[in-house]
């Protein structure tokens, strides 16, 4: 078809010429058409490079399966059923949470500023921040991971101020709230109300008190200071901070560089993704060990000490670290213990990372086996405080019974602190 790009001023019509007054409109209706082509070629090229740069980049992120299957992608959404959508090389991979350990946002360490206060809640959960303010019901914090937010006092068990802390934190009375004054000096009595300046302490030995925050290191609120809230059901996301912030609570979404949390204490959260390290999930095809009670518990000491197992620490009470990686989860034993828990062919996989607790530097020696139905499908003798996480995975599909066993090593029991590392069980 012919395309006459020449203006219609530059054609000359005389009255008498009919077949110039006919060429016209031609020359006009096929200008008409010629750039209407033109303009749909350009938008067919320019529409999907529109779509594409309207589309919110990806986060890289690495994805971690209740398998041990690491998945690298860029995170493209996230919904409340829970779920995430994984751009994996160019094509969109839909994950259900229930499948997933975690998601890893960045990589590097948590580091808790000194200016911070924290708010220690009673399921694990760790809040940092500047307090701003409270009453006799609450405690209201800003973060910068996650804003303004108010915390009940029922959920916290205590609250430390941004002092040096002692290197064992105070074990909470059943009936009466506890005051660390920062010269040592302890003062039990009830909590009645706080504010950004400090707080109402009501002493039976002392009468009323008002302790500024600048005095206090620490408050620990007794046990029954009030009913904490309700855990979340269903799938579970514990969020973890580059501030040391531990947020847990059921996903909602993700939206302005925000992961929208619903926190286990109450409050809806918007979580800057910037500041996250990385998502946990509890609750779906995962069972850790340290939440469910063993069958069996045998601990025999080497002399007369015995040293009992510990969930989610280590024997001595602190953090579980093996090498240079701290884990939220996982069971502290000494040898010799030996933990049975029942089964119910209700599992398909055991996983677990095994050493010996930095608390203890190199020392320690130890023989661990895993029993499965009172048969050893795993063992290792020997290991000490200078070896790495030793990983173990085994199939107990149909299983009723799983043994976890520390022995005595070449050193008696002196320094046996083992850790059965983020122990879980895969449905």
């Amino acid at each position: 078809m012919l395309n006459f790009r020449f203006p219609i001023s530059d054609f000359r019509f005389q009255s008498h010429d009919a077949r110039a007054k006919s060429l016209a409109p031609i020359a006009i209706r096929n200008s008409a058409i010629g750039n209407r082509q033109s303009a749909i070629a350009i938008l067919s090229f320019l529409l999907p490079l529109l779509a594409h740069a309207a589309q919110p980049p990806s986060l890289p992120v690495r994805a971690v399966t209740v398998g041990d299957e690491a998945i690298e992608g860029g995170l493209a959404g996230l919904d409340a059923t829970p779920a995430i959508e994984l751009l994996v090389k160019g094509e969109k991979r839909r994950m259900a949470c229930s499948d997933l350990l975690a998601i890893e946002l960045r990589q590097g360490k948590a580091t808790p500023s000194r200016d911070e206060a924290a708010l220690v809640l009673r399921n694990g959960d760790c809040l940092r921040g500047a307090i701003r303010g409270g009453s006799s019901r609450a405690v209201t914090l800003s973060s910068p991971v996650f804003g303004a937010a108010e915390c009940p006092l029922a959920a916290i068990a205590r609250i430390e101020l941004p002092t040096p802390q002692p290197s064992r934190p105070l074990q909470p009375a059943e009936r009466l709230d506890k005051l660390l004054l920062r010269n040592g000096e302890l003062i039990e009595g009830t909590l009645e109300s706080l504010d950004d300046k400090g707080v109402k302490f009501r002493s039976a030995l002392l009468g009323d008190l008002e302790v500024t925050f600048d005095r206090l290191a620490a408050i620990v609120l007794a046990t029954q200071a009030g009913a904490p809230p309700k855990a979340p059901e269903g799938v579970v996301a514990i969020a973890r901070a580059d501030d040391g912030t531990a947020l847990s609570g059921q996903l909602k979404g993700l939206k302005d560089g925000a992961i929208e949390l619903q926190a286990a204490f109450g409050a809806p959260l918007s979580l800057r993704v910037a500041r996250l390290l990385s998502l946990e999930f509890r609750g779906g095809r995962l069972v850790y060990l340290s939440d469910l009670d063993p069958a069996e518990a045998k601990e025999t000491p080497f002399f007369d000490l015995v040293w009992h197992y510990r969930r989610d620490a280590s024997v001595d009470g602190h953090p579980l670290r093996i090498g240079d990686r701290t884990y939220r989860k996982g069971i502290g034993t000494h040898s010799r213990c030996e933990l049975t828990y029942d089964l119910a062919g209700a599992y398909t996989r055991f996983l677990a990372d095994a050493g010996i607790d930095e608390e203890v530097g190199d020392k320690g020696s130890v023989d661990i086996r895993v029993l499965v139905d009172g048969k050893p499908k795993f063992e290792r003798k020997g290991l000490t405080g200078r070896d790495d996480p030793l990983p173990i995975a085994l199939d107990v599909a149909g299983a009723a019974r799983l043994t976890l066993v520390v022995d005595f090593g070449a050193d008696f029991d002196i320094c046996d602190h083992l850790d059965w590392a983020n122990a879980r069980l895969v449905r």
